[in-house]
């Protein structure tokens, strides 16, 4: 995770307009590689709410074994209070099913926020190891800010905001933020 993606979800966390309940961490990854990768965030501290961490691979602390696109079939309609998904739409293989799934489970009011790096120096395939299994994951999508737009608008988001960050005239990541109504 860049720097200035974390200060997004910061961000995010102290104006989101999000009624009371729990948060999804979509594709959460462990809490190992959050503290030793991405600065050793706590989405629990951050947002003050119970999180839900959901992964499609079994890492030490996911709570809920899942693909992104399929999270609408383990929590059901209106479950959710905010979904975070960083780094994760690059992965999938349906950007607008994962966004739709995210919008289905938001209650209403509810926030999420996608972040997607679009950089382009990634390896297009590398290989998880876990407890459980081996997983290849491949780095399927560049996602830029009209194609986030898009694919929310068609889930039946509002925009509340959205941006790149742009450090040296290239962009590094989009985002987004939505609620539904």
């Amino acid at each position: 995770m860049f720097p200035v993606e974390l200060e997004w979800i910061r961000r995010f966390a102290r104006e989101t307009k999000a009624p009371p309940g729990k948060l999804i961490d979509l594709g959460s990854q462990s809490k190992h590689y959050r503290d030793h990768h991405c600065g050793g965030y706590d989405l629990a501290e951050i947002f003050g709410r119970e999180v839900v961490n959901v992964d499609i691979v079994p890492y030490d602390g996911v709570d809920v074994v899942a693909d992104a696109a399929d999270i609408r079939w383990v929590f059901g309609e209106n479950a959710m209070a905010i979904v975070v998904a960083c780094n994760i739409l690059q992965y999938v293989r349906d950007i607008q099913k994962v966004v739709s799934s995210v919008h289905y489970v938001l209650m209403s009011g509810g926030e999420a926020i996608f972040i997607v790096p679009f950089v382009y120096n990634r390896e297009d395939t590398y290989l998880v190891r876990t407890s459980v299994e081996d997983i290849w994951i491949k780095d399927r999508n560049r996602v830029s800010l009209e194609q986030l737009k898009d694919a929310a608008l068609k889930a039946g988001f509002m925009v509340v905001e959205c941006g790149t960050s742009d450090p040296n005239g290239e962009t590094v990541s989009v985002y987004l933020i939505g609620r539904k109504p």
